[in-house]
């Protein structure tokens, strides 16, 4: 549905069987040959085969580089994990902005604010900007997709905390204290995908939860997993763009009130 819905296929050739084949691929994606890479874009558009880090921005053998990445990324829900979306655009903090859609940069630079991104699409692309809030100026997207986001932002943010690409750009001693609170979320779902972003991470491989247990479980569940995470590092840099203070502990007068703001509408995300 998504791929009709882009210019590729609208005004250029592209289907289904350009990157897919049924017999010559892995059976996880069914990627035919050479169509892991990027590659698969660059069949049509080969005028950035040459100008590649020109066009990206970003180092040849950097994830960032990945075609897949920027214009494909991970915004879609199945099988309790994010998968790359098929409607193939441009990454943009506009359309995050107005669509509550994740977009491209602050899925792999989980730790930085929509205004940080906004700023570098300006800066590269002379993609339009608009006045965001202090949150969005000051808050990682992600924290607030966790925290504040509907169910879809969540899971996808959820599988995001504990992908390897965001984890080599962000860091990766901060994202299990909002996993954690995850643990609890109204959504089965989001619980999941969160426990198994978590265990992921060193000192939680064999961390005890069951994401369909009653509500006090979920909760002993959520304060263990803090726990762990605050007695890890006994100091880390100040990042309070991911609510961490200059002690390293969380910033939790602002995490409840994200918390208290959180999307909690019915949602219905088919697969």
């Amino acid at each position: 549905m998504g791929m009709t819905e882009s210019e590729c296929y609208q005004q250029g050739k592209l289907s289904c069987v350009s990157c897919h084949s049924l017999h010559e691929s892995d059976p996880n994606d069914q990627l035919a040959d050479r169509m892991q890479g990027n590659h698969a874009c660059l069949q049509c558009h080969s005028e950035y085969e040459q100008n590649l880090e020109e066009h990206t921005h970003h180092a040849a053998n950097a994830s960032g580089s990945l075609c897949y990445n920027c214009h494909m990324p991970h915004t879609t829900y199945a099988l309790f994990k994010a998968i790359r979306s098929h409607r193939i655009d441009s990454p943009s903090a506009l359309n995050s902005k107005k669509t509550g859609r994740p977009n491209a940069c602050n899925q792999c630079h989980t730790d930085r604010s929509l205004q940080w991104t906004s700023q570098h699409l300006a800066n590269w692309y002379q993609m339009p900007q608009e006045e965001l809030s202090e949150d969005d100026t000051e808050i990682s997207a992600t924290v607030l997709w966790a925290l504040s986001g509907d169910a879809g932002q969540r899971v996808v943010t959820a599988w995001t905390l504990g992908w390897e690409s965001s984890l080599a750009n962000s860091g990766n001693n901060w994202q299990p204290a909002h996993l954690a609170q995850l643990l609890d979320d109204p959504y089965s779902a989001v619980r999941f995908v969160a426990y198994l972003s978590l265990k992921k991470f060193p000192g939680f491989e064999d961390f005890s939860y069951d994401f369909a247990a009653p509500f006090k479980e979920r909760k002993d569940a959520k304060e263990r997993a803090l726990a762990i995470w605050q007695q890890q590092e006994k100091t880390r840099p100040h990042m309070s763009n991911v609510l961490i203070d200059r002690e390293g502990k969380i910033r939790q007068s602002v995490v409840d009130r994200l918390l208290k703001a959180r999307n909690d509408r019915s949602f219905n995300l088919p697969e």
